[in-house]
């Protein structure tokens, strides 16, 4: 036996995402919720910190390996082009 199958599914948290990354060539903190495919809430930062720590490794006075953790974070943001870019797509896509 064969499956046929008709119509989409409707789209997930993770399908909207996707799609405002693509939109503005970035990823970015987004936060949204949706329901059976609407999506009905959404909230972004525009300016952010990425990165993390990396272990840097040394000899104390004693022979003894010392492990220490450097810093490497950078600061990033949204230009104005890409914050409208994301506000419309949110006005044309939120459900009221």
């Amino acid at each position: 036996m064969a499956t046929k199958t008709f119509g989409k599914l409707p789209k997930s948290n993770r399908d909207y995402i996707e799609e405002l990354y693509s939109l503005v060539g970035v990823k970015f903190p987004l936060s949204i919720t949706s329901s059976n495919g609407k999506l009905l809430t959404a909230s972004y930062e525009t300016a952010w910190t990425s990165g993390g720590t990396a272990p840097v490794e040394s000899t104390d006075s004693d022979g003894n390996t010392v492990t220490d953790y450097e810093e490497n974070y950078t600061k990033e943001k949204l230009t104005a082009a890409q914050i409208k870019k994301i506000d419309a797509y949110l006005e044309e896509n939120i459900e009221a």
